[in-house]
């Protein structure tokens, strides 16, 4: 598996990871937790969860859309950054 799957499905289940962290953090018992996160699994799996995502959020999604694209392009300029001075290496080491 790799970045960019896991990238992708954190943004997929951002608002799932977010509940059962706070959960977890809330009930610090590992008996609740687990059934914090079966109920969570149930919800997702019968789509409940994508409906109550959107009554809470709406169609807009407050500042996540900014977000992503904030992410995605850090991430595009850290790439381009590490291979440019990759090859800007390579190119010096192949001329010396």
């Amino acid at each position: 598996m790799d970045v960019s799957s896991i990238l992708s499905i954190i943004q997929q289940h951002w608002l799932e990871i977010l509940i059962i962290l706070a959960i977890g953090f809330i009930l610090r018992n590992i008996k609740w937790i687990a059934i914090a996160v079966l109920i969570f699994i149930a919800l997702s799996y019968f789509g409940l969860l994508d409906q109550i995502k959107d009554v809470i959020f709406g169609q807009r999604g407050i500042i996540l859309d900014f977000l992503k694209n904030y992410t995605s392009t850090l991430i595009n300029q850290t790439i381009n950054e590490t291979l440019n001075q990759t090859i800007n290496q390579t190119i010096s080491n192949l001329t010396t």
